[in-house]
């Protein structure tokens, strides 16, 4: 896999993340501060894969590792509730 499909696969991930600690505060209480969290996406075994070889250049820095395993997401929706459309007038 790219290193800029594994950052965009990641980056997708993160912001996922945030959402859920948003919605579950709790979550950040399992967490040390200052540390290192690699997602483990188990429905994407390339990328799950490609981030635990990413995180043996993490191990030995001092900081925990956590563990993220995500078993899946649910599909993309918008939260657009209304739309207009319209066609510009040129001239």
């Amino acid at each position: 896999m790219e290193k800029n499909e594994v950052i965009a696969r990641n980056l997708l991930i993160g912001a996922e993340f945030d959402k859920f600690v948003i919605e579950h505060p709790e979550v950040l209480d399992q967490i040390p501060d200052g540390a290192q969290l690699i997602f483990l996406p188990e429905y994407d075994p390339e990328l799950c894969a490609e981030n635990l070889k990413l995180s043996k250049s993490v191990t030995g820095k001092k900081k925990p590792i956590i563990y993220i395993k995500l078993n899946k997401l649910s599909p993309q929706r918008s939260r657009i509730k209304q739309v207009t459309i319209e066609l510009a007038k040129v001239g």
